[in-house]
């Protein structure tokens, strides 16, 4: 499968979303909808995000992620803050049933948690839609409800931070392993790296190193509480 790069959607893409909206897969999953493309690629809210995913390059998709207690028309009501909200789908036919779906929505949930304040992440299907309600639920969204949103009957699902974590706890996917010889990393200049690293989907950090008498020499002794103190920061 192509790389997947997920970017800002800009006035440039209006066609390309123009021609998306058109097509049948994209109106069975979002019948309703009007996007106001014109207007709202020019607009950037804080409580929003509007990507566009690229496979070679290729625009093969859109993301929406919102912060649904601030969101303008309180599509969602009211809801608890530290939540977000997610909208995707593939455009083009023919990068349907691909993996892109998956890897666009891995990305879009790491983009949200990379966020530590975060909870939480909502997304509503249409509660006839049973190939994306499957999809989600694979992805670790667990179902909260069945709601009608205007004319919608949907499917509300949520993933918590602490599910997410659970399942992407293993040593794959993207990661960092401090294992170099020579100096290691000062304590914020490490705390500012793991900060990016979730910034970038990044799910481990290993600290390994090689300079670390700890772990070298002295291999047989505890390390000394300021040791754990600072490792404790990149937790947070």
């Amino acid at each position: 499968m192509d790389r997947i790069i997920l970017r800002a959607a800009t006035l440039e893409d209006l066609q390309t979303l123009r021609d998306w909206d058109n097509q049948e897969h994209v109106i069975a999953s979002d019948p309703h909808d009007e996007w106001n493309w014109e207007t709202e690629l020019g607009r950037t809210p804080a409580w929003r995000e509007q990507l566009i995913a690229e496979a070679d390059a290729r625009p093969i998709g859109f993301i929406q992620i919102i912060d649904p207690a601030e969101e303008e028309s309180h599509y969602w009501g009211r809801v608890p803050a530290n939540l977000r909200a997610i909208d995707i789908w593939i455009g083009p036919k023919d990068a349907l049933g691909k993996g892109y779906g998956t890897e666009m929505m891995k990305q879009a949930i790491a983009r949200c948690f990379a966020k530590p304040e975060v909870t939480g992440i909502l997304i509503d299907p249409l509660a006839n839609n049973e190939r994306a309600l499957r999809f989600y639920e694979r992805l670790g969204f667990e179902l909260v409800e069945r709601r009608r949103f205007g004319a919608d009957d949907c499917m509300v699902y949520k993933l918590t931070r602490e599910k997410w974590a659970r399942e992407t706890s293993g040593l794959s996917g993207i990661g960092v392993i401090e294992g170099f010889f020579g100096p290691h990393w000062p304590g914020e200049s490490r705390h500012r790296f793991c900060e990016n690293l979730r910034g970038y989907g990044g799910q481990y950090y290993i600290y390994a190193p090689k300079q670390d008498p700890y772990l070298r020499k002295r291999w047989m002794e505890p390390h000394p509480g300021e040791y754990w103190r600072e490792l404790a920061r990149l937790r947070a």
